[in-house]
């Protein structure tokens, strides 16, 4: 089987169609009813799907200071301001360019941290677990994470 994951969405390859498609739209034929479900699945169905659908999970990736860093520092509006004091500079102004230069800093600095405590919150919610009901070939167990 071959397949990719992009943007948490997995691709899996159709060698009928000759492209890679996205499995969001399976639904299995033998479930007409919810009584169908209730039998579970066999071990070996369950790791076929598992291969094919991925964990059950949503693992948000945290970016790094230095990729936060980057992307701030490249915003338009501190684009500016570098070429602002540049000019502040050029005419000799030196005290108003150090003052934008540490209002830029302190802003950056704070942005920084403020979006790295949102990554943080955010990788720790989607990690949300709680107990919950399996059934395997008509046995059925509490399963705790």
């Amino acid at each position: 089987m071959r397949f990719f994951d992009f943007r948490y969405i997995r691709f899996i390859y159709n060698p009928i169609a000759q492209a890679f498609m996205q499995n969001s739209y399976w639904k299995d034929s033998e479930w007409t009813s919810v009584s169908q479900c209730e039998k579970g699945l066999e071990r070996a169905t369950h790791q076929e799907r598992s291969m094919v659908f991925g964990q059950n999970l949503i693992d948000v990736e945290e970016k790094t200071v230095g990729q936060l860093l980057v992307q701030e520092v490249l915003h338009p509006f501190y684009i500016f301001q570098v070429f602002s004091m540049a000019l502040w500079i050029s005419d000799e102004y030196y005290y108003y360019a150090f003052c934008i230069f540490i209002i830029s800093t302190a802003s950056v600095i704070t942005e920084l941290v403020e979006t790295k405590k949102t990554m943080r919150r955010m990788r720790n919610m989607s990690k949300f677990t709680c107990n919950v009901k399996v059934c395997r070939t008509g046995r059925c167990t509490l399963n705790s994470p």
